[in-house]
């Protein structure tokens, strides 16, 4: 968060409070130098110090990695920094105009992050801040270590002015130190272990600062088997090239505990950027890895659940087609006989009683709605195994659909709809003639039925170009766009036809759709609510061979 501006009452206050630390212009003190090594070690940067500013300057009390002593207060960041209450990141000066003319942007820095040095009476003294010659951010930890940080250079701006010793300001660096979220940790060029551990190491695996620190060997042996050759060749490689790390793997703690770490390490670097060592942090994750690996096993659980699932589906369909085909055959048997019997009687039925006459009629019209039905749900069937059949001639398309629509003529008179056929010159196609009739019996009878009385249907044919057009337009109720995407799915009926109580099963669709594909061609429709529907059906002159070989 930024503060206002000091005012001038402020300001003076503020530099009173400097001054009387007496720290401005004193020489380097192993402890404030202490703790520009570890904000650069923790920030992972090559350049940090500790800057305080007074009325014309930002001064360098501690620095690593750079040779400026000072920068005038006007252009420099660190004085930037004073006006916020927490971390100040400025993540690519150079994308920023009102950092072009910094002195820090001029040396060629791009990156910098400042916690400003709070003194107990509430004045911003100066700030801990990194610096990078490229853009990057911190991570929360990194600001937590840099807040930490800066608590501890304000309590070694204190002990300087209450006059304590030396001991006592590494005592509070050691205490700073404690205090981070994880182990931070020194580690010599070339070597598989590290020559300094922070005492966080110990909270973390059981084993002492001093354990870890006694052998080169000690690291190897406390990683897990199944990570050791992983992680001692990433680290191999990290210090051949120079690069920095990022790393999780696991440990075996003293009590047996299995660890999961996340390691970051970079190679600190002198002024003149040669390699010093590596430095590393490393924070306890295991929770985090349990809960990711918990999520894994979850979803495996479920993914197996899913399959099952499937598997069961896939079996129930099977056992459906095979009841559909079986009760059809069944069904088909007895109902052919009905019919037959009912053809004798109806021959003679000029010996009936009138009513007896017309019980027989309504007979004979459900027995007919039944074997259509069946016949339906043997073609499904028939469909869903793969063993439906076509017998491949040279039809003349234009004499089969005038056919199919002469035969639906009874219909719609009864209907009262207009029963309209047109047709271009054609070519004949290669098809099966008793399905592309199913087909266009189909599509017919669909249009009459949604098509109210005095309205009209057309059905045309072109087979003049490269493929084979049919389409039935009718000026019927029209079907609602929600409902077009499923019309061709089994069983499927609007809403509008339920509502109006118009007869179907939602099959014939899902059959015109299965007999068009089997001849390689296209089925589509154009429809809006009130306005009518155009089923469009493309077929080629010849089905390819792949389609023949299927059918």
């Amino acid at each position: 968060m930024k503060i206002p501006a000091p005012s001038a009452e402020t300001e003076a206050a503020r530099l009173e409070a400097l001054l009387a630390y007496r720290i401005l212009d004193t020489p380097p003190e192993q402890a404030y130098d202490d703790l520009v090594e570890l904000a650069a070690a923790v920030c992972y940067t090559p350049v940090a110090a500790i800057a305080l500013v007074d009325d014309r300057r930002a001064w360098m009390k501690a620095k690593r990695g750079v040779d400026l002593v000072e920068l005038p207060r006007d252009s420099a960041l660190a004085a930037e920094a004073l006006l916020h209450e927490d971390v100040f990141v400025v993540r690519d000066a150079l994308a920023d105009q009102r950092y072009h003319e910094s002195s820090l942007v001029t040396a060629g820095f791009r990156f910098f992050a400042g916690m400003p040095l709070i003194s107990p009476e509430g004045h911003a003294l100066g700030t801990v801040c990194v610096l990078d010659t490229r853009p990057r951010e911190l991570s929360p930890t990194q600001k937590d270590a840099l807040r930490a940080i800066a608590r501890q250079a304000m309590s070694q701006l204190e002990l300087r002015r209450v006059s304590e010793a030396e001991s006592r300001a590494r005592f509070l660096f050691r205490a700073l130190v404690e205090q981070l979220p994880g182990g931070v940790y020194i580690e010599n060029l070339g070597a598989s272990s590290g020559s300094y551990f922070s005492p966080q190491i110990e909270r973390l695996t059981g084993h002492s600062a001093e354990e870890w620190a006694s052998d080169d060997e000690f690291f190897s042996r406390v990683l897990h088997p199944e990570d050791r050759e992983r992680v001692l060749r990433a680290f191999a490689r990290a210090h051949k090239t120079m690069r920095p790390i990022q790393i999780e793997y696991r440990l075996i703690a003293k009590d047996g505990r299995v660890v999961w770490i996340q390691d970051n390490a970079a190679a600190a670097r002198d002024d003149e950027g040669k390699a010093l060592h590596f430095q590393g942090f490393m924070a306890d994750v295991t929770v985090r890895r349990q809960n990711e690996l918990e999520l894994l096993d979850e979803r495996g659980r479920l993914l197996e659940r899913e399959r099952a699932q499937n598997e069961r589906l896939r079996s129930l369909d099977r056992l459906k087609d095979e009841f559909v085909a079986l009760v059809s055959h069944e069904l088909r048997t007895p109902l052919t006989s009905i019919r037959g019997y009912l053809e004798l009687v109806l021959d003679d039925a000029d010996q009936l009683a009138g009513e007896h006459r017309e019980f027989l009629q309504i007979v004979d019209r459900n027995v007919d709605r039944l074997l259509h039905l069946v016949s339906d749900l043997l073609l499904v069937a028939q469909v869903d195994a793969g063993k439906l059949t076509f017998e491949w001639t040279e039809v003349d398309l234009v004499s089969l659909v005038g056919e199919c629509v002469q035969a639906a003529r009874p219909v719609a008179e009864v209907a009262g709809v207009e029963l309209v056929f047109g047709a271009t010159s054609a070519r004949p196609i290669i098809a099966d003639p008793s399905r592309i009739g199913q087909l266009l019996d189909n599509l017919i009878s669909n249009a009459i039925k949604f098509t109210p009385a005095g309205g009209r249907v057309d059905v045309a044919v072109d087979s003049s170009g490269d493929g084979a057009v049919i389409e039935v337009r009718d000026t019927g109720y029209g079907i609602a766009a929600e409902d077009q995407t499923q019309l061709f799915e089994r069983f499927f009926r609007t809403q509008s036809a339920s509502d109006m109580a118009i007869a179907g099963t939602g099959l014939g669709l899902s059959i015109a759709k299965a007999i068009v594909d089997a001849h390689g061609g296209a089925i589509s429709v154009e429809s809006a609510k009130g306005t009518g529907t155009t089923f469009r059906v493309v077929l080629p002159l010849a089905p390819t061979p792949d389609v023949a070989l299927v059918a």
